[in-house]
């Protein structure tokens, strides 16, 4: 079984994303004339992945050119996307700011503290790792499911973790104010919810 990754009948050779953006390039030596190489973005989910704006050439180095091209405007837009993030966070949860996680912890309703490295190097700060457990199979101790519903206390958005992404339960007397106002938020919000189901 190959481990190449194609995208048709072109090998993708190299590939990187930055933010929501992956950006690749692909080679099909059999493919017709003006289009030996490719440049493309690329969309993926578990299912499937779809290219877009695929520009092809003979000359490497032109789609090189594109490439690098391509990966600096992703970078600027990712500045721009993530500098007001930088600005009220710009490094990690210490350790000290939460306790590590005991087998028999029920994380529903808590707020918890998620592993940098579940999160892309751009993303790997506080203002993604504080979130607040909604429910999920993880989120119970002993549970065979792994599944853990969160809300970002930063800016809202809904997740799902692993229960082995968790690194522990945040000290609630450390909590940053941002981080205060977005769990009143999502309490809020919740309470919003069950109260629309009634």
């Amino acid at each position: 079984m190959s481990d190449k990754r194609v995208a048709g009948n072109y090998e993708i050779f190299v590939s990187m994303s930055i933010g929501g953006k992956e950006i690749v390039l692909g080679e099909d030596p059999k493919a017709k004339a003006g289009a030996r190489y490719i440049c493309a973005y690329c969309e993926s989910n578990e299912l499937f992945e779809r290219y877009s704006d695929v520009m092809s050439s003979d000359d490497y180095v032109d789609l090189l050119q594109l490439y690098c091209d391509r990966l600096h405007e992703a970078a600027v837009e990712l500045q721009e996307e993530i500098k007001w993030e930088k600005a009220v966070a710009s490094t990690i949860v210490p350790a000290s700011a939460y306790t590590p996680l005991g087998d028999g912890e029920n994380l529903k309703g808590k707020v918890v503290v998620i592993m940098p490295q579940a999160f892309k190097r751009e993303y790997q700060r506080a203002t993604h790792q504080y979130q607040y457990v909604t429910g999920g199979f993880g989120a119970s101790p002993n549970s065979r499911g792994n599944a853990c519903f969160c809300v970002n206390l930063f800016d809202g958005e809904k997740s799902r973790f692993d229960r082995c992404q968790v690194l522990g339960i945040a000290d609630p007397n450390q909590l940053p104010p941002w981080a205060k106002a977005g769990l009143d938020s999502a309490k809020a919000e919740i309470m919003k919810d069950k109260e629309r189901e009634r």
